[in-house]
């Protein structure tokens, strides 16, 4: 087992070249890819857990003269998530796009996927960095595949938020290395201080990493990049993408700064309430399908950041727990709506009215997505609150008690709103496309959505498997 990490992350170099140079063969490279690479995700979950965890050194030279990447329970089950999801959404992406746009789509999807797989799994911060850059430059590409005017200006916001995001990290990144000499992590969990460079490093890196994140204030990119981008794009951005920044926020959160200032970790959870009444009320009022759904992720983004004041085990598990499930449930409410989207042809949220009768499925999927997010049972979004809500309890955190009821009645307020709507009298429908196509997108949407509700029966074997 001891080349699984440099395997996965040559793969998704090495696709990404061959998709690009030999353009004619796109689809098919980019098919095997992502079940290649979930076969390589697997095998390494797999080996977590019976040999614990892994590292390699390049070149056999140890840090900080050589290069290191790890991975135990928590990195691989992320790994795991993140292929699982983008090979659904590449299954769908060869349905739904065209082949002009496909030829672009999978190269971009492997150097993605290759940012993804650093970021997780490296032990330096500068490394993070790279895998940042990459991530970012990858994804605007990504949501200004079509070209379209909406989708370009959409983009280019999408652009200098990440390119911010970006250099304040890499400020901070320069302020540690002058501080302490060390790029390596675990040298500088041992070397860190409490002093005034390390605590101006750590609030560069809150600021870039919640812009990237689209943390409320921060969030102005996310509606119009996530609304505008074609289909399998929208639901890798909200399920992936902007959870790369949180994990990378609270990796180092834990094993560096925390204690280094509390009032920053009280601010972030502060702001995460504020997004989820925030995109919460947006969402309800939106009146775009696409957007509702763009509001969404910004109210969801916010339970997460709740973490940052309870930071104890039980808060840990619920935190990934619900950003396990809010992956899944996005991504499949985004596929659901964009095939409603594409069979009718309009985005507007009173046009679905009776859709229910004629694409039941679709229905099924964005409900039990909304089953995940409100948070009911036996969903991983259930679990997920359950673990906060105790949490909250015992150390008395009463506002973000109140804030993840409130902030659950109010999600199931805009998701209902929809599908009681869809389950209205039917008018006339006029489709545009084949039965054939429409059901591969279909079972797309509802398999992820799926997923998200019935993982919630193993939510403790995943928790076990955290290993937090």
């Amino acid at each position: 087992m001891s080349l699984i990490i440099p395997s996965l992350l040559f793969i998704p170099l090495l696709f990404a070249i061959l998709t690009y140079v030999f353009q004619k063969y796109a689809q098919m490279l980019g098919v095997l890819f992502v079940f290649l690479w979930l076969l390589l995700t697997l095998i390494a979950s797999i080996s977590v857990v019976y040999e614990g965890e892994l590292l390699y050194n390049f070149g056999g030279f140890a840090p900080p003269l050589g290069i290191s990447f790890r991975i135990d329970g928590l990195r691989s089950l992320m790994a795991l998530l993140s292929a699982f999801i983008l090979l659904i959404c590449s299954i769908y992406a060869r349905v739904y796009l065209l082949a002009s746009l496909q030829r672009d789509y999978f190269p971009l999807l492997a150097f993605l996927t290759l940012g993804i797989s650093v970021l997780f799994f490296s032990t330096d911060i500068f490394n993070q960095y790279i895998a940042l850059e990459i991530i970012g430059i990858s994804a605007v590409a990504l949501s200004a595949l079509q070209k379209d005017k909406k989708s370009i200006d959409a983009a280019l916001r999408y652009f200098f938020a990440t390119l911010i995001g970006s250099g304040f990290y890499l400020f901070a990144v320069a302020l540690l290395y002058l501080r302490y000499g060390t790029l390596f992590i675990d040298d500088l969990a041992l070397l860190i201080e409490n002093d005034f460079v390390t605590t101006i490093a750590f609030i560069f890196i809150v600021v870039g990493l919640s812009l990237k994140t689209a943390l409320f204030p921060l969030h102005y990119w996310l509606p119009s990049a996530h609304s505008n981008a074609t289909t399998p794009i929208s639901a890798l951005l909200s399920a992936l993408v902007v959870k790369t920044g949180f994990f990378l926020l609270f990796s180092l959160y834990g094993e560096l700064f925390w204690g280094i200032d509390l009032f920053v970790g009280k601010t972030l959870s502060y702001l995460g309430i504020v997004a989820i009444f925030y995109g919460g009320i947006q969402a309800f009022f939106a009146k775009d399908l696409k957007l509702m759904i763009a509001y969404s992720t910004i109210s969801q983004l916010g339970y997460l950041f709740l973490l940052f004041v309870l930071f104890s085990p039980m808060a840990i598990e619920g935190a990934f727990l619900g950003l396990f499930g809010h992956s899944l449930a996005k991504a499949g409410m985004f596929l659901s709506a964009g095939t409603l989207i594409y069979a009718l042809g309009t985005r507007k949220i009173s046009d679905f009215k009776g859709i229910s009768f004629v694409f039941p499925l679709s229905i099924f999927a964005i409900a039990l997505s909304s089953i995940t997010l409100i948070g009911l049972p036996p969903s991983l979004g259930f679990f997920a609150k359950w673990y906060y809500l105790q949490s909250a309890w015992m150390q008395q955190e009463w506002l973000l008690f109140s804030a993840l009821l409130l902030g659950s009645l109010l999600s199931a307020l805009y998701l209902f709103r929809f599908l009681i709507l869809s389950l209205g009298s039917q008018g006339e429908r006029r489709i545009f496309v084949k039965e054939k196509k429409i059901k591969i997108l279909e079972w797309c949407g509802f398999i992820l959505s799926l997923s998200s509700v019935l993982l919630g029966m193993f939510s403790y074997a995943l928790t076990k498997m955290m290993g937090i």
